[in-house]
């Protein structure tokens, strides 16, 4: 089964990614709230966002082919695509992709994800 992936904005602003389940917990809102929400990208077009007070947009394959670095404290574990880091490591993707949450920053776990930034030149 594929995970589907979203990013969440409020008022135009990135809040988090993550799948729904994820987003409710660290948001607050509800699951069904948030399904009913995945689908509004469809019928909202981009020059409307700043009229909407939230919304989740499907992660595209571009964010899902970004390269993170997964960190113990400060000692470097895997990097690499989420997919890539999660069978470097035996977890699965959705708990990697975790790992670069507020919510895992908060519970002060040992293990850090990292997006890592593309060279411009």
């Amino acid at each position: 089964m594929k995970v589907k992936v979203y990013d969440y904005y409020h008022h135009m602003n990135k809040v988090t990614t993550g799948t729904v389940p994820e987003i409710a917990e660290e948001t607050g809102l509800t699951k069904q709230k948030l399904w009913r929400m995945r689908k509004s990208p469809k019928r909202i077009q981009p020059n409307q966002y700043n009229q909407v007070e939230h919304y989740l947009v499907p992660v595209d394959e571009v964010e899902r082919n970004q390269i993170y670095a997964l960190y113990r404290d400060e000692e470097l574990i895997a990097d690499g695509t989420v997919k890539e880091i999660a069978e470097t490591v035996g977890k699965s993707e959705r708990i990697v992709r975790w790992y670069a949450t507020p919510a895992a920053r908060k519970r002060n776990l040992k293990m850090t994800l990292v997006k890592l930034e593309e060279d411009e030149g």
